[in-house]
């Protein structure tokens, strides 16, 4: 969790609690991704729109994950991508999932 935080400290952050506690990790209004605590383990939850989705499946470090981000569940706001963080295994995996997501807005910004 710590870890997590570090890399996203350019961001703000809130906690609320809605059947179970949730933090929002965001950039002005638009989430990044939303964090659930969990005994021993938590999970992330992001909504990844379209030209965010096609980036990361280009990404040859996010090839382990990439059927989960093609196959994510498809919602209005984009598809929905799910990661459960139980181990260091799941942690490297999903952190690097994160930084690709923070390059592509960095570079978006940019632009």
């Amino acid at each position: 969790y710590k870890k997590f935080m570090l890399l996203v400290r350019g961001y703000d952050n809130k906690w609320t609690y809605y059947k179970g506690w949730s933090q929002k990790v965001f950039d002005k209004k638009k989430a990044l991704f939303y964090l659930a605590p969990f005994w021993g383990a938590f999970q992330i939850n992001m909504a990844r729109r379209e030209n965010e989705k096609l980036a990361l499946l280009d990404n040859a470090a996010l090839k382990l994950m990439h059927e989960l981000i093609r196959d994510g569940e498809s919602f209005t706001e984009g598809i929905k991508i799910q990661l459960d963080i139980e181990d260091a295994y799941s942690f490297e995996a999903s952190y690097i999932l994160i930084e690709a997501v923070i390059k592509l807005r960095t570079l978006r910004k940019k632009r």
